[in-house]
C-alpha cells in the first residue's frame, strides 16, 4: 500500500554528543559506540547524524508511566519509529506491563517507542461495507488517521503493521483492498491527547 502521509514527531530536549564510529558491515554500514550496541546503517545513508539524548533514553519511569496508563484505560496504543525508516513504522496494541516490557526488549537500539493514552483506535472489526459506513459517520471527512491491521501479528504477536492517511476518504479508497482484514482505526490526534516518547539507549537519529 502507498502511503499517503508520514507522521512525523519533534524530539524533545538538548541533545548531548557521543563518539560515534562508523564501519562496513556485511549489510551496509554499522556504527559502534559505548553507549549504543551495533545498529546496521544502509548504505548511502552512513554520514548522517546520530547522537545520544540522556533525556530521551528509554527507563523504568516510562514503562511506569504507561503501565497506570495501561491499568487506567485496559489498552495503550504505541507507535514505533525506526532509525533510518528501516523498518518502516509499526504499532503494537499493548494491554499488560508484561506486554509492555516485552515489546521494549524486542524493539532494537534506537527504536523511538510513543505511548498514547486514552482509546486511539476505537472502530474496530472487519473491513466491509458495515465498517466503512461507520468510518464515514464517525470521522470528519478532512482527519488524520491511522489503521493497524490486528491480524498482522509478528514477533510474538505484538508487533502489527498499519498505515496512515491525511483524509478518510483516501483511507477508505485503499481500505477497500483489505476486504475481510481485521482493524483497528481512529484519528491520530497527537496534539490533542496526552502521549510519552522515549527511545531504546537514548540514540536518536533519522527516522
Amino acid at each position: 500500500m502507498t502511503r499517503r502521509c508520514r507522521f512525523n514527531s519533534v524530539f524533545a530536549g538538548a541533545c548531548s554528543s557521543v563518539n560515534l564510529t562508523v564501519e562496513p558491515c556485511s549489510t551496509g554500514f554499522c556504527v559502534q559506540n559505548s553507549v549504543a550496541a551495533r545498529i546496521r546503517i544502509p548504505v548511502g545513508l552512513q554520514n548522517m547524524p546520530l547522537r545520544y539524548a540522556r533525556n530521551r533514553e528509554l527507563d523504568e519511569h516510562w514503562i511506569t508511566k504507561v503501565s497506570s496508563w495501561i491499568a487506567e484505560t485496559g489498552e495503550v496504543f504505541v507507535y514505533l519509529r525506526y532509525l533510518f525508516n528501516s523498518p518502516t513504522m509499526k504499532f503494537a496494541l499493548v494491554k499488560s506491563e508484561c506486554d509492555l516490557r516485552r515489546l521494549v526488549e524486542l524493539s532494537p537500539n534506537g527504536t523511538d517507542l510513543t505511548a498514547c493514552k486514552g482509546a486511539w483506535l476505537p472502530i474496530r472489526g472487519v473491513v466491509g461495507r458495515e465498517l466503512i459506513a461507520r468510518l464515514r459517520e464517525e470521522l470528519p471527512s478532512n482527519t488524520e488517521c491511522v489503521c493497524v491491521f490486528t491480524q498482522s501479528n509478528s514477533t510474538e504477536h505484538l508487533i502489527l503493521t498499519g498505515d496512515g492517511w491525511c483524509s478518510v476518504p483516501v483511507m477508505i479508497a485503499e481500505l477497500r483492498e483489505h476486504e475481510g482484514e481485521q482493524v483497528a482505526i481512529g484519528v491520530f490526534a497527537t496534539g490533542k491527547r496526552e502521549t510519552i516518547s522515549a527511545a531504546i539507549g537514548g540514540l536518536d537519529g533519522p527516522r
